[in-house]
C-alpha cells in the first residue's frame, strides 16, 4: 500500500487526535523514529500548524516538493539540516545532498552560528556520500572551508574533513581530524572508525 501524502496538522490535533505533535521531537524541524516535523510560517492562524513526514513516506515524497516548501516557509537552517538528515536516514544520500546545497545557497544565517556551521558541514557530509566524483570532493571540501571559517572548533566539521581526507588518501591529515574530535569530544564512534582504518 502506498504511503500517503504528508498530512497538514494544526498544533491543536487538527488531523482528528490530540497527541500528533506531542510523539515527536518538538524542537522545530526535528526529525526521530516517528516523523519529520517543518512548521508552516505562512498560516495566519494562531495555533502551530506543520507538516508532518513520516520516515515510510519520506521515499515517496520528492526531494523537489520539500524543497519548495522549506523555501515558501523560510525554514529554519535547523529544519533544512533535519530534512537532510531525515533523507539520509532512509539511504537517500542525493536527496540529502540537493536539500542541503539548497539550504547552504539560500540560507541567511549568522556566520559563526552553530546551525549555520551544523548546515555546512552536514553539506560536505552529503556531498561525500554522495558518490567519489571530483566535484563531490570538491563541493565537500567548499562547505567544510566556510564551516571552519565560521567555527574552527565544531566537532561534526571535523569529522567530515578526516573522511574527506582519508578519502583523498592524505591519511596524516585524516588521522589528525580524527584525533582531534576524540580529544575534544571523547569517543565517537566514526572518530574511532577513522583512527583504526
Amino acid at each position: 500500500m502506498p504511503a500517503e501524502n504528508p498530512r497538514v496538522i494544526d498544533g491543536e490535533g487538527g488531523d482528528g487526535s490530540n497527541n500528533d505533535k506531542n510523539n515527536n521531537n518538538n524542537e522545530e524541524g526535528g526529525t526521530n523514529n516517528t516523523s519529520l516535523i517543518i512548521p508552516i510560517q505562512s498560516s495566519s492562524k494562531s495555533t502551530d500548524i506543520f507538516i508532518e513526514i513520516f520516515p515510510e513516506e519520506l521515499k515517496d515524497t520528492p526531494s523537489s516538493t520539500l524543497l519548495q516548501v522549506l523555501q515558501d516557509e523560510e525554514a529554519s537552517q535547523d529544519t533544512w539540516a533535519n530534512v537532510g538528515l531525515a533523507y539520509m536516514q532512509q539511504n537517500l544520500a542525493g536527496e540529502s545532498s540537493a536539500i542541503l546545497q539548497a539550504a547552504c545557497s539560500t540560507s541567511s544565517g549568522k556566520n559563526g552560528s552553530t546551525p549555520n556551521v551544523r548546515l555546512l558541514a552536514s553539506a560536505g557530509i552529503a556531498h561525500l556520500a554522495v558518490g567519489n566524483s571530483e566535484e563531490d570532493r570538491r563541493r565537500a571540501e567548499q562547505r567544510f572551508t566556510s564551516a571552519s571559517k565560521e567555527d574552527t572548533f565544531f566537532p561534526m566539521n571535523w569529522m567530515g574533513q578526516g573522511f574527506l581526507n582519508f578519502r583523498a588518501k592524505r591519511l596524516d591529515q585524516a588521522r589528525f581530524f580524527f584525533d582531534t574530535t576524540l580529544k575534544q569530544c571523547g569517543p565517537v564512534l566514526p572518530a574511532l572508525l577513522g583512527m583504526a582504518a
